[in-house]
């Protein structure tokens, strides 16, 4: 039995240590950030000048008395350690301190006695007065001593309630600690002086941060409490599930990774994390938490979802439908985590992709979207919200036929959209039922059946290099497409839409330059109706760009549709003359 009890307590004697070695961490070994050398000249406690150096990291620091041209000096060292609170948090005891230095003796024997201080300055930047300030608290003030063996010094305090100790935790409120270090020569010594070397200064702290108790909670919009929530287990590479609510006691400044709930529950789904009730617009699940001493709760808070959302496209304005459309949802759950033992999460607002997805699109409830949310604005800075998106080109068939359709402008019930003419654009779904619709321009395409009818007007020309040109009407405007070979069943330039209302186009040419003109009028704005003129030419590689647009007349509104202009048009050398009637 003896035996067994020995075991027993070794057992219980290496788990108390375990347990200690885990919650104590670790500060450097740290070189400093700043260090300073500080000169009194003049009676070490008289009211002489005193003046101060910051010095390179790499520099050098004279400490102790000496004599420059008949006056006394008296040299200090200043050394300054950042460390804000993600490195060791405000009130964390410091269980142990090792400082570190080496120094050279100049021109005697006597072994380095350090004399410490702390001090509450940034010195990066100091005034006369706060030189002078310092000085005297290094006088008047002390955390402890120690004298160097063999040009070093190592200063080891394993005592959390030593003078060291809590000097160090008293200054992590300022996210620095500075130390001062003096020496004390006889009077009847006049010159004795040592180099600290500052590449060798270093400062190690091990300590144990102070905990916080969080309560955690998964909340549906009613606010009852719901399901679990996962905690990393770094240990494991994996999420423990644990049933909410659930209180936790962490280290301040710990990361925390928690995972909500991926489930679909009561028709709603996750939407964000709350920290202290105050929304998160990150909307990562699962999401990394620092530790504050203020983190009281963490909330993973859900809302409803319609399941009755539609994407689709309207193939040249009609009502037929095909192809795909595209997505963007910073809530899809598709983004395998390496970080996190590939565990499946969303992407959030910046990282999410767009999905194509065969037209119409439901993002429904029972699928893998499980629904989406109402009235995500685009309008709200930081807000998350959706995007949709038509291809740039896809080929759908229609009729039997396969025919390329283009990106036109979106258009919806129920939907708004950032900007209706992008092909990719933000969109905010009103209503459980809302429609967002892609209207796509199919090439040489017209929903009217007079798209390109009136014996008046030509609407197909070939320039001199061999292209064919075509202006027609469709959806309420005019549109202009080329073919990019001399062939005219070869490849043709997607169909450009001229203007956002027009009808009646007519075109003509001179050598490889086109003219268009057309009726134009937006009953959104009123007024008169409009004759417009574009120009083309060619920019190389079989592609056209615009070099003119005019705005040759204007007639009134209950005209329009009937003006049906004519153009004429030929160069002359340098000089174009072109007619429009």
């Amino acid at each position: 039995m003896k035996f067994l009890y020995t075991k027993l307590a070794l057992f219980v004697l290496l788990f108390i240590l375990a347990e200690n070695l885990l919650a104590q961490n670790v500060f450097g070994p740290q070189g400093p950030n700043y260090i300073r050398e500080i000169i009194k000249t003049g009676p070490e406690n008289g009211s002489g000048p005193v003046v101060s150096y910051l010095q390179l990291l790499n520099g050098t620091c004279i400490i102790g008395k000496s004599t420059v041209n008949n006056e006394t000096n008296f040299g200090r060292a200043i050394i300054q350690w950042n460390i804000p609170d993600n490195i060791i948090p405000d009130n964390s005891t410091i269980n142990s301190v090792r400082l570190y230095l080496t120094y050279t003796k100049n021109g005697h024997s006597i072994e380095l006695e350090a004399q410490f201080s702390s001090l509450p300055l940034d010195i990066q930047n100091l005034t006369q007065a706060q030189n002078e300030q310092l000085w005297q608290l290094m006088s008047t003030t002390g955390i402890g001593y120690k004298t160097g063996v063999n040009n070093v010094l190592e200063f080891i305090s394993n005592n959390p309630n030593d003078d060291f100790n809590l000097a160090v935790k008293n200054a992590l409120v300022n996210d620095r600690f500075v130390l001062g270090i003096r020496v004390s020569v006889p009077s009847n010594v006049t010159e004795r002086t040592w180099t600290i070397q500052n590449p060798s200064i270093t400062l190690r702290l091990e300590f144990t941060p102070p905990t916080q108790t969080v309560y955690v909670e998964q909340k549906l919009l009613n606010n009852s409490i719901v399901d679990s929530i996962g905690l990393w287990n770094l240990t494991q590479n994996k999420f423990d599930k644990y049933m909410v609510p659930k209180t936790f006691v962490w280290d301040v400044g710990s990361s925390k990774t928690l995972q909500g709930s991926q489930k679909l529950l009561s028709n709603e789904k996750y939407k964000h994390w709350e920290v202290n009730s105050q929304e998160d617009n990150n909307v990562v699940n699962h999401k990394t938490f620092q530790i504050y001493s203020f983190t009281n709760n963490l909330t993973s808070r859900f809302n409803p979802t319609q399941p009755g959302i539609i994407i689709k496209n309207s193939l040249e304005g009609t009502t037929v439908d095909g192809g795909q459309v595209e997505f963007r949802d910073p809530w899809f759950i598709d983004y395998p985590d390496p970080a996190f033992g590939n565990e499946l999460r969303n992407r959030g607002m910046n990282d999410a992709i767009y999905y194509p997805r065969p037209s119409p699109f439901n993002p429904t409830n029972g699928g893998q979207y499980k629904g989406v949310f109402q009235n995500q604005d685009y309008n709200i800075p930081g807000n998350p919200y959706y995007k949709v998106g038509m291809l740039e080109e896809q080929t759908i068939s229609v009729n039997g036929q396969n025919r390329k359709f283009f990106p036109y402008k979106w258009t919806g019930t129920s939907a708004t959209f950032q900007d209706e003419w992008y092909r990719q654009t933000g969109a905010v779904f009103t209503s459980s039922n809302a429609t967002a619709t892609a209207v796509l321009k199919g090439q040489l395409m017209s929903n009217d059946q007079n798209g390109i009818s009136s014996a008046s007007q030509r609407k197909i020309v070939r320039t001199d290099n061999g292209q064919y040109h075509v202006v027609y009407e469709s959806m309420g405007t005019v549109f202009y497409t080329y073919s990019l070979t001399s062939d005219f069943y070869g490849s043709w330039s997607a169909d450009e839409a001229l203007h956002t209302h027009g009808k009646n186009p007519a075109m003509d040419y001179d050598e490889n330059m086109v003219a268009i003109t057309f009726e134009e009028y937006d009953p959104q704005v009123g007024g008169d109706a409009k004759i417009l003129l574009y120009g083309f030419s060619p920019s190389g590689n079989g592609f056209y760009e615009p070099w003119n647009t005019v705005e040759l007349a204007t007639y009134p509104n209950s005209y329009y549709g009937n003006a049906k202009p004519v153009v004429t048009f030929n160069t002359y050398y340098d000089y174009g003359e072109i007619f429009v009637a």
